[in-house]
């Protein structure tokens, strides 16, 4: 459950869940909520129990301030949970100088065009992607993602490039991203825990095994224990045109380094 409350007034309000009340305990309370900075959006995700699907939901204001409405639902498998985003400005913001005389501040990070609102998640899995809301359409789009770990390597191009074994299992638990001033790049600073990949062996253990025959135990101690870092990584947003000059569609792609 999401409870709002407006700065000025004591009353609260309550966000629809995006779920049958019959299915409430299978969820867990949000575990990430980000305002959009108009205040006129909000993202939220709920972590799932028992092996479901995680959900994320953005709402959409109505015309009172204690009125929201789901704008559209996204389904995140277990194990790619989302544990941080941002909004992308849509347009150049505006500010105010010392004498109170608005101005409009330079464009500042990825200029993302014909969408109401854009933002960019990250998941569990290490893998950032840019969800679109659009006013035409009463679903979200999840145009694009692409690995942090695998510089380059996005999920178009993941059907031709095979992405090496991997030695470790890496999870990403935090997650914060930056923009800067006329700069279309994004800076995604994360958290990652890894841990030993569990080996695959062709035969079962023994339990015969008898008492202080220690050496025939599997030993796995070559293996590196669980460890936790911080990475940054530099994420790329392009947007192509379509093929047709009348068609006003266009296509993304997404690429860390």
């Amino acid at each position: 459950m999401i409870i709002g409350r407006h700065i000025s007034s004591p009353k609260q309000f309550q966000f629809r869940p995006p779920y049958q009340a019959k299915d409430a305990a299978n969820y867990e309370p949000p575990s990430v909520i980000l305002a959009h900075p108009t205040l006129d959006y909000v993202f939220a995700f709920l972590p799932a129990r028992n092996g479901f699907p995680g959900i994320g939901t953005i709402y959409q204001r109505g015309g009172t301030v204690d009125h929201w409405f789901p704008s559209g639902t996204l389904s995140f498998p277990p194990g790619a949970g989302i544990v941080g985003g941002r909004w992308l400005p849509n347009g150049r913001e505006w500010a105010v100088d010392q004498v109170g005389i608005p101005y409009r501040l330079a464009p500042r990070g990825p200029q993302i065009n014909l969408c109401d609102v854009s933002l960019l998640l990250v998941s569990e899995d290490c893998t950032i992607q840019l969800v679109l809301v659009r006013n035409w359409s009463d679903t979200l789009q999840v145009t694009t993602k692409c690995s942090l770990i695998h510089p380059f390597l996005s999920n178009q191009a993941s059907a031709t490039r095979r992405r090496p074994e991997p030695i470790l299992t890496q999870k990403c638990i935090g997650a914060s991203i930056g923009l800067n001033y006329l700069d279309s790049t994004v800076y995604v600073a994360f958290r990652s825990r890894s841990s030993p990949v569990p080996p695959v062996r062709s035969t079962p253990y023994d339990t015969s095994i008898a008492d202080g025959d220690l050496l025939a135990l599997p030993c796995d101690l070559d293996l590196p224990g669980t460890q936790t870092e911080v990475s940054i990584s530099l994420v790329n947003i392009s947007q192509r045109e379509g093929s047709n000059p009348g068609n006003r569609r266009r296509s993304h792609s997404v690429y860390a380094r």
